[in-house]
């Protein structure tokens, strides 16, 4: 499989070593983008740095199959099988998959890679596809990088990470072959160019290399590669276009598709200078220059042509190269070879939301000569790529001629439901399902026709709907049409009012979501369930919902941004942190914007006013609130709730649903019926409002004790002492490399650190690369250990301000900490001396540990000699284990033997004192304190 072989040197290939240091040195950019038009020699340079580095390196060549990311999601899980291990749901992964779930399968499997890994990606045409490797790549940790190749860095919004050092980015100035490149290219070819030509190259890569080949009359693209055609041997030259068919050039290839071309012929194209890339196995990749020129020479003989291409369809159709094929089937016109591949790709295309592919595709050939349900397919795709009047047309005329299938219908259903019209949207819902055989159900046509009776107030027709898609997905047995029954489930449920069967519906689909590792989805039905808690007053819910939301989805999902940005500045509201909760709201604001989500930008206004009138900015709240403008009741009556607190008027005559505005109301009304006081009080989220809301009422709401709630934490034990262990609220944590669980330990002990500061701790001193790059491994092990404890999305092991940390939501208590103690009961002197006689981190050899083992026994030493002093009867026994610490220590032998003294053990005292006598004699020449001896004398010890 030559997608995955590094390319071989080419002849005449010039090394370049000042770019290759370029790309090696920035170990911390986690993105290094080649950016530059064709013949810059992209491919080259990273052909050399692969054969090159001494890191660990996969490569992927993209082709004409790879339009997606989950296509390049699981070529590159092929490529570091060997490096990752067997990674089963990503090979064969479901074509549903979320973008975000691929990063985020990928990122957790490179997590546990023992080594740091360079995946070089080229080249990377497509802008989608450019923009998720970009987000993989930030999202891979310390140590893995991501080498992409492609013709711009336009439109990939990369100035902050390049700004951050996360990316580097070489574009054509810097990819040109300098005088001393130059003038080495020239030396291997054995020719000179003249200095005007020179100049006029401008160390083009290809032009040089196409000029040393003997083409030097022109600088044009064109003429320097017909020059060098001139020289192949007239039956290569004359035949050589016949092959501008395939995309990969080999004899074999050649053979099978019938070009007329000699055996040998490569070696004479690979002499002759022209561009092409050597990906080994005796397979080349011709440059576009090249490809595209010799297709217009082939294209003079159409028939030749036509045949030729038939063939090359049908060897990439044997291949699995689908979408290749029915292009080139769509090429030559020939429809049925193109519907035989297209319908089911058009398909995979439509259940992955792919609208721009599914066009692409489809419209290859005329619209006319596309069966009624995949010109529906095709309506469905322009409307959703922003040709809505192509796209409607097409349905209606379907409608028209009675060729128009459910799932047309179900469009049809969808636009109008898009425009407001429940009316019309149920009726192309039911023109849809009488279309259905008995027993076939179309999940695309009962959400239209569910939502529709909703808002028309036909709750029965919106709950058979919804129990009619639940019984097929569990018939069918597939997990994501499950999730989506219960998300149809809780539709029904929202506008029944069942608070209690609509929550267990989000937790189901929430939980196949999870299961599957849909992040965004999962996301958005965590959002539901804060939105709930909100409405309910439920503050801790809403509080661990919204702790389910990462906080690194992609940027352009507006809609989940914005509103989770308001139900931050909603917590922020009930946090009394107004500070926090308004910058929640600018983050929110400016998706409410791009997205040009209309409610979420009234929404917004409304919660930043409660901000503002809660921190005590009446002038500012009032501003926002007399530019707002609404139609929904809810919202209006939340403005005049807002504005009856400023002004002291009448309260909203709308019900208000969300408890907290409910509340508030009724405190409105308490200030002109002291009756109702009491009630309001006793309001579990009275304590929670604003004082000046609260202030009004009767003197007994001055005994209230505002008790806040606060963001939960986690306990995270590290035990040094003895067998090192780590624990997260009480479940042990398995961390496997050893040098992670001395990174863990050295953070618990010092709070922070920087890469140079932790390097030089754990390896002594060493500032070599090795050391520094498996410092990364030993990151990013440790905060996939903790990670996977956690089971959120919060970084356990942040990286911020240029130190590395361990998260604030970890309560970290460590076992050894030498600080200061207070006065201890005996018992307290007795846990903590057991524990401290046992070894810090035994095994662990690094010079920071032994200083702390060092002290730890010292520690040790001090806490049993006031155990000993604080325990008389069993004072001897504890001495005998601080000599075992330390068998030099004069206040432990002396101890030791008053206390045999004082228990009537007058046998063990004149042992004990032989001994001491002894070890004072042998190692130092030494004797007892005569004060010392003296003492004993007077408590009647002969032998003093």
């Amino acid at each position: 499989m030559t997608s995955f072989l590094i390319p071989r040197p080419g002849r005449f290939e010039v090394t370049r070593p000042t770019l290759l240091a370029r790309l090696a040195e920035p170990l911390n950019a986690q993105v290094i983008l080649l950016a530059a038009p064709s013949g810059y020699g992209k491919s080259t340079l990273l052909a050399q740095y692969a054969r090159s580095t001494p890191r660990a390196t996969v490569w992927c060549r993209l082709t004409e199959t790879h339009t997606h990311p989950l296509d390049v999601a699981v070529l590159i899980a092929r490529a570091a099988e060997r490096h990752l291990g067997a990674q089963p749901h990503l090979l064969e992964p479901d074509p549903r998959t979320p973008e975000s779930a691929l990063i985020e399968t990928l990122a957790q499997a490179f997590l546990n890679a023992s080594v740091n890994l360079d995946v070089i990606v080229d080249p990377v045409d497509d802008d989608r596809v450019a923009q998720w490797l970009i987000q993989l790549a930030l999202a891979l940790g310390e140590g893995h990088r991501v080498l992409i190749s492609r013709y711009s860095a336009d439109g990939l919004r990369l100035a902050r990470a390049v700004a951050d050092g996360q990316a580097v980015i070489l574009d054509a100035t810097d990819l040109r072959l300098d005088e001393a490149e130059t003038k080495s290219l020239l030396e291997a070819r054995g020719v000179t160019l003249d200095e005007e030509l020179l100049e006029r190259l401008q160390g083009w890569p290809a032009g040089l290399a196409l000029s040393a080949a003997g083409s030097q009359r022109h600088v044009s693209t064109e003429d320097l590669v017909r020059d060098s055609l001139d020289s192949l041997p007239p039956d290569v030259q004359r035949a050589l276009p016949e092959v501008s068919v395939l995309d990969v050039w080999s004899e074999d290839d050649a053979r099978q598709v019938g070009a007329h071309l000699p055996d040998g012929w490569l070696a004479d194209v690979q002499r002759s200078g022209l561009p092409l890339l050597p990906l080994g196995q005796q397979h080349f990749q011709p440059h576009r220059l090249l490809r595209d020129l010799l297709e217009q020479d082939l294209r003079r003989h159409p028939d030749r042509w036509k045949a030729l291409t038939l063939a090359a369809a049908r060897l990439a159709e044997h291949r699995g190269e689908r979408r290749r094929a029915a292009r080139l089937y769509a090429s030559v016109q020939a429809t049925a070879e193109f519907l035989r591949l297209a319908v089911p790709l058009a398909s995979e295309f439509r259940s992955r939301g792919e609208h721009p592919l599914t066009r692409q595709l489809l419209e290859l050939v005329p619209t006319a000569e596309l069966p009624s349900d995949q010109r529906a397919r095709l309506a469905w795709a322009m409307i959703e790529t922003g040709d809505s009047a192509r796209g409607e047309a097409i349905l209606h005329a379907l409608r028209q001629g009675n060729q128009l299938q459910p799932s047309g219908f179900a469009s049809l259903a969808m636009l109008a439901g898009r425009r407001g019209d429940p009316d019309l949207q149920e009726q192309y819902a039911r023109e849809g399902l009488a279309l259905l055989k008995p027993g076939e159900v179309e999940p695309a046509l009962l959400w239209p026709l569910a939502y529709a009776s909703v808002k028309r107030g036909r709750l029965p027709v919106a709950s058979e709907a919804a129990d009619t898609l639940m019984s097929w997905a569990r018939q069918q047995g597939d997990q994501v049409r499950l999730a989506e029954a219960w998300q149809l489930q809780a539709v029904r449920y929202r506008a029944a009012h069942d608070p209690d069967r609509l929550a267990q519906a989000l937790r189901e689909a929430r939980r196949i979501y999870d299961q599957l590792g849909w992040t965004a989805r999962a996301a958005m039905i965590s959002l539901d369930e804060a939105e709930l808690a909100a409405q309910a007053g439920d503050i801790p819910e809403l509080r661990r919902s919204l702790s389910r939301v990462p906080t690194n989805l992609e940027r352009d999902l507006h809609l989940l941004h914005a509103r989770t940005g308001l139900l931050r500045g909603t917590l922020a509201w009930w946090d009394a942190d107004f500070s926090l909760g308004l910058a929640a709201l600018d983050r929110a604001d400016r998706h409410a914007v791009s997205g040009q989500l209309r409610q979420q930008q009234e929404d917004l206004l409304l919660r930043r006013a409660d901000l503002l009138l809660a921190q005590g900015d009446v002038d500012a709240a009032l501003r926002l609130l007399d530019t707002f403008s609404t139609s929904d009741p809810q919202r209006a009556a939340y403005q005049v709730l807002m504005k009856a607190l400023i002004t002291g008027g009448p309260p909203p005559g709308e019900r208000l649903t969300d408890a907290g505005l409910a509340l508030r109301t009724q405190g409105l009304l308490a200030r002109h019926d002291p009756r109702l006081s009491r009630e309001v009080q006793a309001h579990p989220l009275w304590p929670l409002l604003p004082l000046a809301e609260r202030q009004p009422l009767t003197p007994a709401a001055a005994d209230v004790t505002v008790t806040r709630t606060e963001p939960p934490t986690v306990r995270l034990q590290v035990t040094t002492l003895g067998d090192l262990a780590a624990r997260v609220n009480g479940v042990t944590v398995p961390v496997a490399l050893a040098k992670s669980r001395e990174l863990l330990v050295w953070l618990a002990l010092h709070a922070s650190g920087t890469r140079d500061e932790i390097v030089t701790a754990l390896w002594d001193g060493s500032a070599e690369e090795r050391h520094v790059e498996y410092f990364k491994v030993a990151v990013r092990r440790l905060r996939g250990a903790l990670k996977n404890a956690l089971g959120t999305d919060v970084d356990p092991l942040p990286y911020r301000e240029g130190r590395y940390r361990l998260d604030t939501t970890f309560r970290v208590e460590v076992d050894a900490r030498l600080d200061p103690s207070p006065s201890l009961t005996t018992q307290e002197l007795a846990r903590q001396f057991q524990a401290f006689t046992q070894p810090f981190m035994p095994g662990s050899d690094s010079e920071w540990i032994e200083d702390l083992r060092a002290q730890c026994q010292q520690r040790a030493i001090t806490l049993g000699l006031a155990l000993a002093a604080a325990s008389e009867a069993d004072a001897p026994t504890v001495y005998r284990q601080v000599l075992h610490l330390d068998p030099w220590n004069d206040p432990a032998h002396q101890g030791l033997i008053h206390s045999l003294l004082d228990t009537d053990r007058q046998a063990e005292a004149e042992h004990a004192l032989r001994a001491y006598r002894r070890l004072l004699q042998d190692e130092f020449g030494t004797a007892p304190p005569p004060a010392f001896l003296l003492r004993l004398q007077r408590r009647g010890l002969p032998s003093a």
